[in-house]
């Protein structure tokens, strides 16, 4: 099932043991942090095996399984580096996560996810206008994409956003959810994917 890992260590080898994890990643697309935690308890596991080999002899590991994940992903990240830092925009997302139990919860929740090039939009965005990585973006700055008064009045009275706010990612990737799911919204979200494909014709 998504929620197991196996860890055998029968396979004694001329050098050393052998350690061979076989996972199954949790599946949702909206909750790599899962995955990232996940592998983080997978790898603490594995760390706690090999501290308790009394042997001078060194020991091979294999991960494999099915990551539900891209080479570019948090958990492959964790993998390669062994950290996932906190300012990593997969916390943020996973933040946003709900945990759907019924069908019409998941059917109602449906229309606000992203898909993976609108999130990829919503990290580009939100980086580009972060110049300074302080975390945070000025409302004005995501204001100042709509030529149209009505696209800023939408923006700013559906997400209680007025001059001189900041918003942290977390936050504007709550409001990207908001403006695919929300009706009176959906022409922010439409001005929003339009700005983010010009800019990316002009690269």
């Amino acid at each position: 099932n998504n929620n197991n890992y196996y860890i055998n260590s029968s396979a004694i080898l001329e050098n050393g043991s052998m350690y061979v994890a076989n996972c199954h990643l949790y599946s949702h697309p909206a909750a790599p942090h899962v995955r990232s935690i996940q592998m983080a308890l997978i790898t603490k596991e594995l760390d706690r095996r090999l501290q308790l080999e009394k042997s001078e002899k060194k020991s091979a590991v294999a991960i494999c399984g099915d990551l539900n994940a891209s080479p570019n992903e948090g958990v492959c990240e964790l993998l390669r580096s062994g950290i996932l830092p906190k300012t990593h925009h997969e916390w943020a997302e996973g933040a946003c996560f709900k945990n759907i139990a019924t069908k019409q919860q998941r059917e109602r929740e449906w229309n606000s996810q992203l898909s993976g090039e609108e999130t990829a939009h919503t990290r580009r965005f939100f980086a580009a206008k972060d110049t300074k990585q302080t975390g945070f973006v000025r409302t004005e700055d995501i204001i100042s994409i709509f030529e149209k008064a009505e696209e800023k009045k939408i923006f700013s009275e559906g997400f209680e956003c007025s001059e001189g706010d900041r918003v942290n990612y977390e936050r504007w990737f709550k409001m990207m959810k908001e403006g695919k799911r929300l009706r009176d919204s959906a022409l922010f979200f439409r001005r929003f994917q339009e700005y983010m494909s010009e800019q990316k014709a002009n690269e």
